[in-house]
């Protein structure tokens, strides 16, 4: 039979460098961690970032971490290089949204007395100022809401269970409830006069 041969080459191409995954969202005052991911190419990766992280957030390697000290948002460019000759890169645009921290109502809305002036602040920490407030339920008789503040005289002693709910200004808005009991007690017993002399 006859023969033939032929030296041949053959070439495994490298796979394409990508990046795998987008950095999440997060929220303010919270502790940040999260991997840069890609796949091909030639390890180990460098990886940078063009435009400013979210303040409290830095780039060490391919992880970024810290913690956020302001709420907004971040476009970034985050770019991967291989280890390849010629290296290979590969980048895609991102935004980073730092939301404020969660809206937790801090004040419970005390009892009074009958005949007395009441005055008393519905309080909120966090979300986005400022805060706008409301009631569901019925106040004590001579109690109204204005703003986040509740005041007038009660006239008429008893209970009033109500749900205080506060909103904040953030887009999309947070919300926060908390139930609450108005106790309004009597007023006090007093002696209002005094006996007279006699003969």
């Amino acid at each position: 039979g006859q023969n033939a041969s032929a030296n041949e080459t053959i070439i495994i191409a490298l796979a394409v460098l990508s990046i795998t995954n987008t950095l999440p969202n997060g929220t303010l005052g919270v502790p940040y961690s999260s991997q840069i991911g890609a796949q091909g190419g030639i390890t180990p990766y460098s990886c940078s970032i063009t435009g400013a992280l979210p303040a409290g957030l830095s780039l060490t390697g391919c992880t970024v971490s810290g913690t956020p000290t302001t709420a907004g948002s971040s476009p970034i460019t985050v770019k991967v290089t291989d280890s390849g000759s010629p290296a290979q890169n590969a980048s895609q645009a991102e935004t980073i949204v730092i939301a404020p921290a969660a809206l937790t109502i801090t004040s419970t809305l005390p009892n009074g007395t009958v005949g007395t002036a009441y005055s008393a602040t519905i309080t909120a920490t966090d979300g986005t100022p400022a805060y706008n407030c409301s009631i569901t339920g019925t106040l004590s008789a001579g109690l109204s809401l204005s703003g986040c503040t509740v005041s007038g005289t009660p006239t008429a002693a008893g209970s009033s269970p109500v749900t205080v709910k506060v909103t904040d200004s953030g887009s999309p808005a947070q919300n926060a409830t908390h139930n609450d009991t108005i106790v309004i007690s009597p007023a006090p017993l007093a002696i209002t006069g005094t006996l007279p002399n006699g003969t």
